[in-house]
């Protein structure tokens, strides 16, 4: 069997790749949550660097699918050493008592499934705008190009309190896996000492401590009304058709007008049913049939 193929199955390989793997998300997390804190800024000073992101498409998307792969391995070496070590003591001790375990080290593999639908969600309501559509046509104007209103966006995300306390929940429990996780990752990549593991103890928790307050700071930010929409705001308007809803960017001038349009057509584009939306005005609802 190939070396590299023998050790990857080993259980010394899936600590190594927990631990690698481990060391990278933890870094992402402390990236992401410095670019969140941006938001007590100005507004543009977030919106400014949503665009850097956004510059280099093939850049960002290598990225996210190098953190995918990731946090795949991740999930994968947790679940295989687990498994392994069941089937190693199928049968617990009769007088089960962890010695120098954390309860954080005891409930790393549900803190960490709980933590996966929290990441799941987070990304399909800010990144893919899939449980709200809407967010991705927050538009505003930076050195007089268009770009994603991203303040705006997470101020209208977290003004949902069960949104917000979700987030809140699933921080909290990031931030205890991180806890533990960070003395593993000296631990599973043979860093540390008997002498040192005071040392890393602490820096687990004073470096989780110090993430959760950085991202929780956000939704309680706009809970707290320290984060607020930006003067004359509208959001956009959703304009509904017979078979779907669609967002109108030029409606969007318009934030009065919500009516049910069109019957012939997907959305007031121009087209004979709604003329005026041709000149940027806002069509009335005489020109757009009820459904």
């Amino acid at each position: 069997m190939n070396p590299i193929v023998r050790l990857i199955n080993s259980s010394l390989g899936k600590k190594y790749i927990m631990g690698i793997t481990g060391a990278a998300l933890y870094g992402f997390v402390i990236i992401h949550t410095l670019g969140n804190l941006q938001i007590f800024l100005p507004p543009e000073a977030i919106n400014a660097y949503g665009k850097l992101l956004k510059a280099s498409p093939e850049i960002l998307w290598g990225f996210r699918f190098g953190l995918l792969g990731m946090g795949l391995l991740h999930v994968w070496a947790a679940v295989t050493l687990t498994l392994a070590n069941k089937l190693a003591r199928p049968v617990d001790y009769l007088d089960k008592k962890p010695l120098k375990a954390t309860f954080a080290s005891r409930t790393m593999a549900l803190s960490g499934i709980i933590v996966a639908v929290f990441v799941v969600y987070h990304i399909l309501h800010f990144t893919a705008h899939i449980t709200h559509p809407e967010f991705a046509h927050y538009k505003t104007e930076l050195d007089g190009q268009e770009v994603h209103d991203i303040y705006n966006m997470v101020v209208t995300g977290f003004q949902n309190r069960a949104v917000s306390g979700f987030y809140l929940l699933g921080v909290g429990l990031l931030c205890f896996h991180l806890s533990h996780g960070i003395q593993s990752l000296f631990q599973s990549l043979g860093l540390v000492t008997e002498g040192y593991r005071s040392w890393t103890t602490m820096l687990g928790k004073v470096t989780a401590t110090a993430i959760f307050i950085g991202m929780a700071a956000v939704p309680l930010g706009v809970m707290g009304g320290v984060l607020k929409h930006t003067l004359g705001f509208h959001p956009p308007v959703v304009v509904k058709s017979a078979s779907s809803c669609s967002i109108s960017k030029k409606a969007s001038a318009c934030p009065a007008q919500q009516s049910e349009c069109c019957s012939e057509t997907k959305e007031c584009d121009g087209t004979k049913d709604c003329p005026s939306m041709k000149d940027n005005s806002c069509p009335s609802t005489k020109t757009c049939p009820a459904k």
